[in-house]
């Protein structure tokens, strides 16, 4: 109905489904309620992969704001030895919705079998690694991927220096 509304992390390419057009947090109700039923705040699960660590977080989304509750960082050794803890650490959750934006190159087409994989990258141990894969098999939730700098795009648009702007330009350095 009109009063649930499920919000995401992010969404590749495309901000729509969590922004309204004055890019705020989009609610389409008087509160968020969790797309399983009830009216209790949710928590989603965020995790931003770079080359030397990889922070994750989750978060209380309640009333068209997130608060975080928990950060945890992991140093980005090899994805066989740090996905595995990972997932450990989100398991202490009960998070409904998961964003990864990660290094790459990755495969960002969700038709394809490769979908959710970091490519051929330069750092070693993640060549042609399934990244959402796994997570995908520990949670039975909705999981978004893109690049961390389009996450990093997002994160400014929505509660950085980008805030209130119908267009906002990030560039990595």
């Amino acid at each position: 109905n009109g009063d649930e509304v499920q919000i995401l992390p992010w969404k590749t390419g495309s901000c729509d489904n969590i922004l309204s057009t004055d890019g705020q947090l989009k609610t389409t109700g008087p509160s968020i309620t969790s797309p399983y039923g009830g009216s209790a705040p949710i928590l989603i699960g965020g995790i931003e992969a770079g080359g030397t660590k990889i922070i994750c977080g989750v978060g209380e989304v309640k009333d068209g704001t997130i608060r975080i509750l928990s950060e945890m960082r992991f140093p980005t050794t090899t994805a066989s030895r740090v996905l595995p803890e990972i997932i450990a650490w989100f398991k202490q959750y009960s998070i409904e919705s998961l964003g990864i934006a990660s290094f790459g190159p990755l495969d960002l087409k969700k038709d394809s079998h490769t979908y959710g994989y970091i490519k051929a990258t330069p750092k070693k141990g993640w060549q042609d690694v399934d990244f959402v894969g796994p997570f995908a098999r520990a949670f039975a939730i909705p999981i978004e991927f893109d690049t961390d700098v389009n996450g990093a795009a997002l994160g400014e648009s929505v509660y950085g220096a980008g805030r209130g702007c119908q267009v906002v330009a990030y560039m990595t350095v």
